[in-house]
């Protein structure tokens, strides 16, 4: 609900490079994730 509230108030660009900026935020987690799993041999392809 506070979602829709701020959507109305952020420019359509702003709200863009907001999403990028948090996508990339989640690519350095997950690639950290990874890094950690790396030793136990972890597949995602087997879940």
């Amino acid at each position: 609900m506070l979602k829709i509230v701020l959507d109305n108030f952020i420019d359509i660009k702003t709200y863009i490079i907001t999403g990028s900026i948090s996508g990339l935020a989640s690519s350095i987690t997950l690639t950290r994730s990874s890094k950690a799993w790396n030793g136990r041999e972890l597949k995602w392809h087997e879940f």
